[in-house]
Order: C-alpha cells, then sequence, then structure tokens
C-alpha cells in the first residue's frame, strides 16, 4: 500500500496527515469544539511546515509535543500546558533543523 493512501502524506503538499485529528482530540475535552478544531488547524499547519524542513522529525516532535500537553494539562492550568506544549514543539523542531543542518553540511 502506497503511503498516500495510508493517510500519512497529504495528495497535495506532502505533510504528515494525522496531527489533523490527533490534536482536534487532544484539545476537545479542555477547548471545547470550536476552538479545539482552531488549534488543531494550527498544530496540523506547524508540522505541516516544518514537515518540509525536517521531514519525519517534525512528526516525532508533534508526538512528544501531544504527551507533554496530556502530562501537563492535569498539573497545571490548561493556558500554562498549552504554552508548555508550544514550547515544546518549538524547541524539538528548532533542534531538529539544526541536527538536519549539521548532516546536511558534514556529510557533502
Amino acid at each position: 500500500m502506497a503511503p498516500e493512501s495510508a493517510g500519512w502524506c497529504r495528495s497535495g503538499g506532502g505533510g504528515p496527515h494525522f496531527p489533523d485529528a490527533a490534536a482536534y482530540f487532544i484539545f476537545l475535552r479542555d477547548l471545547g469544539p470550536r476552538r479545539a478544531a482552531l488549534a488543531a488547524a494550527g498544530a496540523t499547519a506547524v508540522v505541516t511546515a516544518s514537515f518540509l524542513f525536517v521531514i519525519y522529525l517534525a512528526v516525532f516532535a508533534f508526538i512528544v509535543a501531544a504527551g507533554v500537553y496530556l502530562l501537563a494539562r492535569d498539573r497545571v492550568r490548561i493556558s500554562h500546558a498549552l504554552v508548555l506544549a508550544g514550547t515544546t514543539i518549538g524547541g524539538l523542531l528548532a533542534a531538529s533543523v539544526l541536527v538536519f543542518w549539521v548532516s546536511l553540511t558534514y556529510v557533502m
């Protein structure tokens, strides 16, 4: 089965497809349907845009940030958990870009 038919890539731009539903269901309980849809769209846009630069590491960054949010939302306020998850995904994506830059610089 091709990756496109398995739901891993968008037909138009070639990015990960599962952050849409995953982020929506993660945020649904805390934010409600409308705000969860907006947050899921934002998360998907970030992961898809970063997928152009760091390929599979963007998906791992999303999974880790979602895990951080799920762990933090029971211990701190929701707004703090969202900031922590955003900081986590931002830091991991920056580290991913650095890893790809180093690997491309020293391999060539």
